[in-house]
């Protein structure tokens, strides 16, 4: 994003911003793992670069027309380019590539061989599909039997939803979230933008990974990674607690609009340029949102004093009278304002706001990178901080088949001229 085109929020002059101090090393946390990789979209390829980030070997398995997100964009100058979508770029750096058709009996023996001398298979191909081409678990750990092999599937590899297909939207409403989050009460559910349930998906796949391969040498031996994005949802998002409310008194708890129910304030509320979002539960934080608003004396009264259930009564008036002091000021000013008198409350970002937020700039979450064919980039960071084994981006986003003779040749021992029979038959 051109730096003209950001929204960018100064730091505030009571807060100090610190340079981020440079790392003591640059060690890695996963040095000697070797991942292989069959991923396409993002389950997959985000579960990978998770573990390629902490400095796994990593090798992306694509078939020879590439991994779907080459398709899918964005693109700079919106000119498709299958080397150029900034999706397949940020989900697939530090990793290598390697192209192999697995409907080929050559590609599958190829696939199996470089799974002999790993440590983990990622996968996230179509329900069946791996089964069909004899690629299921069993042939894995019949190959290597230490293979720890993580499949990503809509509805998990059992019961009778197998082999069903689906994405994000199925997986969303599969796991009750369009019943519980956003929408209004009275209105049809909705769904939130994005694919949630397979960056979700992602992450857990990536943690089960760790957590086998912790205890692969205690049991001696590798193991399955079921992962179903729906029951992904219903964990993560959904959570035990919903599911316990229903157990235990039969309710929906049904989603809540813009308000949440029993209190005030507790509301999504338009300001000078966007939205805010004030949550002022208990006592103290209503007191600290008084102040926050310059302590106006229609907030002042006792009968408004204590949690927020108290307030509720009053919610239409409340609103109202808060308003212009809303509408007088930014998201930012309210956010820092609430934030020094202890009243929960968030400014409402939008993706250009997040992009040039100060206080994300200070962490450096932003790494600038070099993609072949495009330049400097600039992409997310690591969700986490780590003091002596460090995340690093050590290469960009490999291009479509750019390993496959360094893969091929140099771990599997394929020659130059088998090599080039390969290519001729569109194995690679």
């Amino acid at each position: 994003m051109p730096p003209s085109s950001r929204t960018s929020y100064p730091a505030p002059g009571n807060l100090s911003v610190p340079t981020p101090d440079p790392l003591p090393n640059s060690r890695t946390s996963l040095a000697g793992l070797r991942v292989v990789e069959y991923g396409d979209g993002v389950a997959a390829p985000f579960a990978a670069k998770l573990l390629a980030d902490l400095g796994a070997d990593v090798i992306k398995v694509e078939p020879p027309a590439g991994d779907r997100s080459r398709s899918l964009g964005p693109f700079p100058g919106d000119e498709p380019d299958p080397e150029r979508s900034a999706q397949y770029i940020a989900l697939n750096t530090n990793k290598r590539g390697l192209t192999l058709d697995l409907d080929t009996e050559t590609g599958r023996r190829l696939l199996l061989e470089l799974l002999r001398a790993s440590d983990v298979f990622i996968e996230n191909a179509p329900p069946g599909v791996m089964e069909r081409r004899g690629l299921g678990y069993g042939a894995l750990s019949h190959v290597n039997p230490m293979l720890l092999a993580a499949s990503i599937r809509p509805f998990g590899l059992t019961g009778p939803y197998r082999d069903y297909l689906g994405g994000d939207l199925t997986a969303w409403h599969g796991s009750a979230l369009g019943h519980r989050y956003l929408g209004e009460p009275d209105r049809e559910p909705l769904r939130a933008s994005g694919e949630y349930a397979s960056y979700y998906a992602g992450v857990n796949a990536a943690a089960a990974v760790m957590l086998a391969y912790h205890g692969r040498d205690r049991i001696g031996q590798g193991q399955l990674i079921d992962i179903s994005e729906t029951e992904v949802l219903s964990v993560s998002t959904l959570g035990y607690g919903l599911v316990s409310l229903f157990y235990e008194k039969g309710l929906h708890n049904a989603r809540r609009g813009s308000a949440q129910r029993g209190g005030v304030p507790a509301a999504m509320l338009p300001c000078k340029d966007g939205y805010v979002f004030i949550f002022a539960s208990e006592a103290h934080m209503w007191d600290g949102l008084v102040k926050a608003m310059g302590s106006p004396e229609w907030a002042t009264p006792e009968m408004f004093r204590g949690r927020y259930e108290v307030r509720a009564p009053y919610g239409p008036e409340i609103y109202a009278m808060m308003q212009p002091w809303l509408d007088q000021r930014g998201k930012e000013e309210i956010f820092l304002a609430c934030q020094e008198h202890r009243a929960p409350s968030t400014a409402v970002y939008d993706i250009g706001e997040v992009f040039g937020n100060f206080h994300l700039r200070a962490r450096g979450f932003f790494i600038e990178t070099r993609q072949p064919g495009l330049g400097a980039m600039e992409l997310p960071g690591p969700p986490y901080r780590m003091s002596l084994t460090p995340w690093v981006l050590r290469r960009p986003a490999p291009r479509l088949g750019e390993h496959n003779a360094e893969v091929l040749c140099g771990r599997l021992g394929v020659s130059s001229g088998e090599l080039a029979r390969l290519r001729k038959a569109g194995t690679v």
